[in-house]
Formats: C-alpha cells, sequence, structure tokens
C-alpha cells in the first residue's frame, strides 16, 4: 500500500484484519451498537479484547463483554459531501466514546480504488476528494486516506 497507488475496500479490510490479530485482538466485521432511542448502527470493523464477564448478549451494546480498541468505518473518498453522510459516522463515535471511553481510536477510513463499479474521477480528482473528505474530521472523528493507514497506525509489519 503506497501513496501512488489506489486502496480497494477488500485491501483495507484485509489489511485492518492482519494487523488486528497481528497485534493480539479480537477483529469483528459488522460490530452492533445500539445507540440510544433503539437505533441499530453495525460498525464496518472493530479491533477488541475480550473482557472477564461473558454474561449477557455479545452484541448490541455490551461494554461488560467488549473492551474497544479501535474502530474503523470504511468509505469510498468519493462519499457524497453532506452532513448526513458524516454525521451518522460521528453520532455513533460520541456514543462510543461515552459507553466504552474516550481512548478507543475512531477512524473513517477511505479507499481510493473500486473495481467492482464505475468510478468517474481520475487520479487528481481522488486525491481532491480525499483531500476535501479529510476535513471532515474532528468532533472525535479522525478521517485518514486508505493508502496512509500503515503509518497512521504505525503498522512496521508487511
Amino acid at each position: 500500500m503506497t501513496e501512488n497507488s489506489g486502496i480497494t475496500k477488500n485491501d483495507l479490510y484485509a489489511y485492518l484484519t492482519r494487523v488486528g490479530v497481528r497485534k493480539g485482538y479480537d477483529v469483528i466485521s459488522e460490530f452492533v451498537l445500539l445507540l440510544p432511542k433503539s437505533k441499530i448502527r453495525k460498525l464496518d470493523l472493530v479491533w477488541a479484547e475480550r473482557r472477564g464477564n461473558r454474561q449477557g448478549n455479545q452484541d448490541a451494546e455490551n461494554p461488560d463483554y467488549w473492551r474497544l480498541k479501535a474502530i474503523f468505518e470504511i468509505e469510498g473518498c468519493n462519499i457524497r459531501a453532506l452532513p448526513s453522510e458524516f454525521n451518522r459516522h460521528a453520532e455513533a463515535f460520541k456514543y462510543i466514546r461515552a459507553k466504552y471511553g474516550k481512548s478507543v481510536k475512531r477512524y473513517v477510513v477511505l479507499y481510493t480504488e473500486a473495481f467492482d463499479r464505475r468510478w468517474a474521477h481520475n487520479k487528481i480528482t481522488r486525491a481532491r476528494e480525499v483531500k476535501e473528505r479529510i476535513r471532515w474530521g474532528g468532533r472525535g472523528v479522525r478521517v485518514v486516506d486508505g493508502n496512509r493507514i500503515k503509518s497512521i497506525l504505525r503498522d512496521p509489519g508487511k
């Protein structure tokens, strides 16, 4: 994964899974959160550690069962630049911070290549889209270029 090449959604899932396992975490895709007002959200990927208490439901909201270390929402760099697109992540990330603690790392990771559908843009447009989406960050959300995820996670491995 270099900055000059594109990265797909599958590349990101595979990489984040490999790194999470290497770090000793349970890697869970589609991690279920039960937000206030009975709103269910599924997080794309989380790194977690099991706690000693295995009572209750391991999904929904159970900080007694899981200690979250990092969460990753994976989006295309061309995700619509609308507040509603970003606010759904901000809402979930705010809830996670309150429920699981502020030490949980929270990322929206952008992929820049997709071969399963048409993207009507080139590398220059992609770079601009990444830059614009990174500006979404703040409010407890870190938006990152998936091509740079290795350095962001400080991963010395392959």
